[in-house]
């Protein structure tokens, strides 16, 4: 499958409404669940919740943070599906948080 029909197969999907073992609690201007802010939160939200991205994400092995970003903005364009826009994203800290994962 080529990088077309990948984003094609993640733009046709609806938004999730179920998420796997997330709570996510009260937010305030302060605190995004430990996150530098809402957007890399929300970025991380929707690779850890929709199935199909998760699988995506895990199977792409990306080791630096111009790749996720670079990743994001194919499939995504300039905001995630819900509007958190990527430019306010700390791709560093998402990143340190995938490359640990396995």
């Amino acid at each position: 499958m080529d990088l077309q029909q990948v984003r094609a197969r993640v733009l046709k999907r609806p938004l999730p409404t179920t998420y796997r073992n997330y709570s996510c609690g009260v937010m305030n201007d302060d605190d995004y669940n430990g996150w530098a802010n809402r957007a890399t939160w929300n970025v991380n939200v929707w690779f850890a919740n929709d199935n199909y991205t998760h699988e995506l994400m895990s199977s792409l092995k990306m080791t630096d943070s111009d790749q996720f970003e670079n990743f994001c903005h194919y499939i995504w364009k300039d905001k995630t599906p819900d509007g958190c826009l990527l430019s306010e994203v700390d791709w560093q800290e998402i990143a340190e948080n995938w490359c640990h994962r396995e």
